[in-house]
């Protein structure tokens, strides 16, 4: 037990979603364990005007229609059901002090699965361990948590556990993960089909295995794994040629240009920040919430702390980043998910639609596939886009990294994607420019001026 925790303070009561509306909406069950809000949704609705907050129940009246008595019934049927699982979650919380640092885990399994006891006291196996691992650990983002279960997830297809189910060896311990079992799994993995029936990526392997890796680091810190097991391994390689596109200035400013509303007028925004900027799509709630805008006579910045890197950042904001700023009164920021499919659609509209060479290694061959540009676009094309530009306007490589952030040029360099139809462009522009300057000499024959 790491936490004091009192178990008379831990309360909960329910909730509506829209207290004040007019339609049936849902109904919460909220519990507070030491000043921090857990929502458990019920699964069930009711009218507000139906609600009795003091009696935390659904009215049953012979003035509401029978359809409603029988619903709101229902209802407090299941928020008894709630209320009763909720105290056997505070007597088993009593009884059992050394899990009380899993009392939000526990919470879920008593409330919502209905379980009479803890799955923690359990002998469990690596999978279990392996989750315990990652969800015990609190500096590690929701997000990234929710990517992390992904790899170990029982039903998906391309998970650690499918491949412990494909070798026949479910039931293995920490000892026996080394450097030939993840060879192994990795094969898995290249071996393995997404929905349309394609092979997955060697991208996506990579990222898969990134993503087990720091699963298992995870487990080492607890004391569960030994590292020096895997000690040797390397990841399969990105394809340099899978590293996305980027934007010319051209493009970003048609795509400002359109005239949009809602949800696409704000991812809009958010991409032509991101290619003015230089900026992760992860470090936009760190600017807004913690940035400083920082004047100059030639202009403003925002000063901010990565959430990757953790180092100081100075974003400069070029072009349309600062009316975008103004617009949004800061940073603007959307929900990732919405982002990644709206930029598409905007580029779409902005007739981005270039075709583009896309390489791929799946199943060991390659394979050329020809996208449309808007295709590829996504959050990561702003940074992409502003490196680029930035290096195509012959700007040195260690000043865009002291906008970027970047650590190391090794990292640096993931970003650049020049391709060899745009260099060649750059030198037969750049021969143009001489040919037409006047001071180059003409190119003379052997024999113009010898005498007959």
């Amino acid at each position: 037990m790491k936490n004091q925790l009192f178990i008379n303070e831990i309360n909960g009561h329910f909730n509506l979603r829209e207290p004040k509306g007019s339609k049936p909406t849902m109904v919460f069950f909220v519990v507070r364990i030491n000043g921090r809000q857990i929502k458990l949704s019920t699964g069930m609705k009711v009218y507000p005007v139906h609600w009795k907050k003091s009696d935390q129940l659904a009215i049953i009246s012979p003035k509401l229609d029978p359809l409603d008595n029988a619903n709101n019934e229902l209802l407090n049927k299941r928020l008894l059901l709630f209320r009763g699982r909720f105290n056997n979650f505070k007597m088993y919380l009593s009884q059992h002090v050394e899990e009380v640092d899993h009392c939000e885990q526990i919470l879920r399994l008593f409330v919502i699965n209905g379980k009479q006891k803890s799955t923690f006291s359990k002998k469990t196996n690596i999978i279990d361990k392996m989750e315990r691992a990652v969800m015990r650990n609190n500096n590690i983002k929701p997000s990234t948590k929710e990517s992390y279960m992904h790899e170990l997830s029982r039903t998906s297809k391309t998970s650690f556990p499918a491949f412990l189910r494909s070798i026949k060896r479910p039931n293995i311990t920490f000892n026996d993960i080394n450097k030939v079992l993840l060879k192994q799994f990795e094969t898995f993995l290249f071996n393995s089909y997404k929905k349309n029936g394609e092979y997955i990526s060697t991208n996506a392997v990579e990222n898969k295995m990134t993503k087990f890796l720091a699963i298992l680091n995870h487990c080492a810190s607890l004391g569960l794994f030994d590292n020096t097991q895997i000690t040797g391994y390397k990841k399969p390689r990105q394809e340099e040629s899978e590293s996305g596109i980027f934007l010319t200035q051209e493009e970003v400013n048609r795509i400002y240009k359109l005239k949009l509303s809602g949800k696409l007028d704000l991812a809009r925004d958010v991409l032509v920040f991101l290619c003015q900027t230089g900026q992760r799509f992860s470090d936009l709630m760190a600017m807004r919430e913690n940035g400083i805008l920082k004047e100059t006579e030639f202009g403003d910045s925002i000063r901010y702390i990565s959430t990757k890197e953790n180092n100081e950042v100075f974003a400069p904001l070029l072009g349309a980043a600062k009316d975008i700023y103004n617009k949004y009164h800061g940073v603007p920021v959307g929900e990732f998910t919405a982002i990644v499919t709206d930029v598409k659609e905007v580029a779409r509209r902005a007739k981005i639609d270039r075709e583009v060479l896309k390489k791929e290694i799946r199943g060991g061959q390659v394979i050329i596939k020809r996208k449309k540009a808007y295709e590829l676009i996504g959050t990561h094309t702003g940074r992409r886009t502003f490196i680029n530009n930035m290096l195509l306007n012959k700007n040195p490589t260690y000043l865009i990294m002291k906008v970027t952030g970047h650590k190391t040029e090794y990292a640096f360099k993931r970003y650049v994607g020049i391709s060899s139809e745009e260099a060649s462009k750059i030198f037969l522009k750049n021969d143009n420019k001489e040919k037409g300057d006047g001071n180059k000499p003409e190119m003379q024959s052997g024999n113009s001026n010898s005498e007959s």
